[in-house]
């Protein structure tokens, strides 16, 4: 919102200006105008000072409610962590001990399935180790002997479910390929081995052909050796490692391949209690921040009304403003056309003052020349008491001429002057930014 210095300051400048007088018709009177501007300048001053302290008020409240909230938040996530912690804590004990007594009950008779027991190893070989760990691990190891047989066993038969897969991919491939020479390519699995042939298949020359292998060899791991057969010979690959050490492999993933005793530390801390968590916050004290939290946040929204309310008074006085230079600039409006209204008026004045002031001039020349005439002997009379008479009556004519024609001359000079003020009042008196602009 601009301030009202300007604006206000401009009217006055403007009232102090215009004439002065009550006049019929005319809508304001400067004196009141000017006294009015006044009280416009104190209102917004008071205004802005209500807006300021509204707006100090409203950050005051934002920071005590930004507080009680905060506060809150806290005891909501204190009691939320002091549950968490003791549910977290009892769950990981409660699942360690119950390991432990089913790793202890499957010792005996190793009935114990295979994941699970790869499970109850994995979990209980990652704590540190400490007698009851140690003893059900290690009670473990002729489960773990027994295991080793059964795991081989499968993962050797998911080796040569994988070897029947990569056959079938490969001759699914060259038939669609080489649709025209379907199944001319066949895949056969011999133990470890896969030998391929191609029949009456020219298009893959011989560096082709061992690129062939070597690209299947480098894709699966499942065989020991892999053969090529076709018109232009034999081409084998073997890959990088051995199927046995695939399955060798596996078993060390599932930690089946390396003896359980002795028994490995692990790097977790052993599940326990830990020390008694804080108190949880007293459901009263809980209860009394929410109200509290309530309570400041009714205050920012009071405080924010107070504040809308303030601004809608720095309007209000902004609007008043504004009326009172549409008034001033009317009463200037009225003025500047009464000026020049009356401009004629005072210059017809001012030129009949200034032709009989012009005209007492001549008239005293004449009279001045005159006597000057009889002085000098130019103009003769018959008695030397005629000349003197009349030299005088020319010289007081001249004189008493000269003394009526100044005062007619300052009347049209003060009336010309008086015309061409009011003719170039409406253009010379505006108002300005700063207040009045006198234009020369």
């Amino acid at each position: 919102m601009p301030r009202l210095d300007s604006p206000l300051r401009a009217a006055l400048s403007v009232l102090l200006a215009l004439p002065t007088g009550c006049r019929a018709g005319a809508t304001t009177t400067p004196d009141r105008d000017a006294e009015r501007a006044l009280e416009i300048e104190a209102a917004d001053r008071q205004a802005r000072e209500r807006l300021t302290l509204a707006e100090t008020d409203l950050a005051a409240a934002t920071a005590t409610h930004t507080r009680a909230a905060d506060d809150l938040r806290a005891a909501e996530q204190r009691n939320s962590d002091v549950a968490a912690a003791a549910t977290s804590d009892n769950e990981e004990v409660d699942r360690y001990a119950a390991t432990i007594a089913e790793a202890q009950a499957a010792a005996a008779a190793c009935d114990m399935l295979v994941e699970r027991l790869i499970e109850v190893h994995r979990y209980l070989g990652g704590f540190v180790g400490e007698p009851r760990r140690d003893a059900a691990i290690a009670g473990l190891e002729r489960c773990r002997k027994t295991a080793v047989k059964a795991r081989k066993k499968t993962h050797e038969m998911a080796q040569a479910e994988r070897r029947t897969e990569f056959s079938d991919r490969i001759e699914a491939s060259f038939d669609a390929a080489y649709p025209q020479l379907k199944g001319r390519l066949t895949a056969s699995v011999r133990g470890e081995d896969l030998e391929v042939s191609i029949r009456e298949f020219f298009e893959w020359r011989a560096s082709e052909s061992q690129r062939e292998v070597d690209n299947w060899c480098d894709t699966t791991p499942d065989f020991a050796e892999i053969v090529l057969r076709n018109a232009h010979g034999t081409f084998r690959c073997r890959p990088k490692e051995p199927p046995k050490d695939g399955v060798t492999w596996l078993l060390r993933v599932d930690g089946l391949a390396d003896p359980w005793v002795p028994v490995a530390p692990g790097a977790r801390a052993t599940p326990q209690l830990h020390a008694a968590p804080p108190p949880p916050v007293d459901p009263a004290e809980l209860e009394r921040l929410r109200l509290h939290a309530a309570g400041t946040q009714q205050g920012v929204e009071a405080a924010s009304a107070a504040l809308a309310h303030a601004q809608e008074g720095v309007e209000a006085v902004a609007d008043r403003s504004k009326h009172l230079e549409f008034a001033v600039e009317g009463q200037q409006n009225v003025e500047a056309a009464r000026a020049a209204r009356t401009a004629p008026y005072f210059l017809a004045g001012g030129l009949v003052a200034t032709l009989g002031a012009l005209t007492c001039v001549f008239v005293g020349l004449a009279y001045t020349s005159r006597a000057e005439g009889i002085r000098d002997g130019k103009i003769t009379f018959d008695t030397d008491a005629e000349r003197d008479r009349e030299l005088k009556h020319a010289r007081n004519l001249g004189l008493a001429t000269y003394l009526i024609g100044v005062p007619i001359a300052a009347v049209g000079l003060t009336l010309s002057l008086m015309a061409g003020n009011r003719y170039s009042a409406a253009s010379r008196v505006t108002l300005a930014p700063g207040g009045l602009l006198l234009r020369f």
